[in-house]
């Protein structure tokens, strides 16, 4: 994307350069998990409550993630159509810079998945409740810093990302900011939901979310 930029390629290239990494990488782990299978299975079916186990996680993941895609990609057709293609620009700017806050949070706590797993299998509640204390604390505490430290740049700093064209205000920001901090906090929880298999509040909540 930053090489097609300095380019100053159209839209279409730009959005081509932003998909093609992760398809690449999603058909090499698609190719590996296909050789790995067949070379672990040595032919022989999978078991009938295996395969009905599978598929009621593939299930349920498909429509988690079709609910977190719809509530996170609409607000941009939402500001779109009620404030203009203009207004999307100044929104996403700062919306851009303060997504580093949840995407570093999701590589921290994402090992936290397997981990929460191996707890519930092994009854081991006590680790379980005090490491989400803790992971809650540390999240929390992080992003609030973090997001902090972001909004203290203010709107010229931003204005200027956007290479003058945007003019984000003081209450963009600030509203960014306390966002940054709640989806934060959200995809810790959500990590330690899904590796203690609780599925239904998320799922609820995902597409409450969505439909909000």
């Amino acid at each position: 994307v930053v090489a097609l930029s300095s380019l100053r390629a159209d839209l279409p290239w730009l959005a081509a350069g932003l998909i093609s990494g992760p398809i690449v990488a999603r058909g090499i782990q698609a190719r590996r998990l296909w050789a790995e299978g067949r070379l672990t299975m040595s032919g022989t079916p999978t078991p009938v409550a295996t395969r009905s186990s599978l598929f009621s996680s593939a299930r349920f993941f498909f429509a988690l993630q079709v609910a977190v895609a719809v509530g996170f990609a609409a607000d941009q057709l939402v500001i779109s159509s009620m404030l203009g293609a203009e207004a999307v620009a100044t929104y996403a700017v700062p919306a851009r810079a303060f997504a580093v806050v949840s995407t570093a949070v999701a590589v921290l706590v994402r090992p936290l998945w397997p981990a929460m797993t191996e707890a519930k299998a092994t009854g081991d509640w006590r680790w379980a409740v005090r490491t989400f204390r803790r992971l809650l604390v540390a999240v929390g505490g992080f992003a609030v810093v973090a997001s902090a430290l972001l909004a203290a740049l203010g709107p010229d700093v931003y204005a200027r990302m956007g290479r003058g064209e945007v003019a984000p205000t003081w209450s963009l920001i600030i509203a960014n900011a306390l966002w940054a901090v709640l989806l934060a906090v959200g995809t810790a929880v959500g990590t330690v939901l899904n590796g203690l298999d609780i599925r239904k509040p998320l799922l609820v909540t995902a597409i409450a979310m969505a439909i909000a």
